[in-house]
């Protein structure tokens, strides 16, 4: 097969593939860009004057000189935050944890997003205290209350 590309007949032919795949692709992708390009401008021409403006607020002006996006106009009403109660006895939630494992004096925990710490004794997160870590379970502190998650 070597020899064959090595003569003139094997070389043209060679040309002859090369130049057919070249084309063949070129001829794809043109048609393929065509096709998304009007599909796209179609998108746009449908969209409305309204779609593209920005949503009035209550209290806030726009000013051209005012380039500070993070700064509140002084007559902007913002929603009251209510003043946080105190946690009752009834009221306190444990917060659902799992473990998942526990080697050489670390704990692998899931919260209830889904989210996964690798933790030792004394480590917080979330705003829990992990106190011990055991063969197969872990004590933890949230808010003052402690309670223990067991291996499965």
């Amino acid at each position: 097969m070597k020899k064959f590309f090595e003569t003139t007949l094997g070389k043209i032919v060679l040309f002859a593939v090369v130049i057919t795949v070249w084309g063949w692709n070129f001829f794809s992708f043109s048609e393929m860009s065509g096709e998304e390009e009007t599909g796209q401008s179609q998108i746009y021409a449908n969209i409305t004057d309204e779609e593209y403006s920005i949503p009035e607020f209550d209290g806030y002006n726009y000013s051209r000189g005012n380039r500070n996006p993070f700064s509140i106009p002084a007559g902007f009403k913002t929603k009251q935050e209510q003043p946080a109660s105190e946690p009752n006895e009834e009221e306190y939630r444990q917060p659902n944890i799992t473990l998942n494992g526990v080697m050489e004096g670390m704990a692998i925990l899931r919260d209830q997003r889904g989210q996964t710490f690798f933790v030792e004794e004394k480590d917080t997160f979330n705003t829990i205290l992990v106190e011990k870590i055991y063969r197969d379970s872990v004590r933890l502190v949230h808010e003052g209350n402690a309670f223990t998650v067991n291996l499965n």
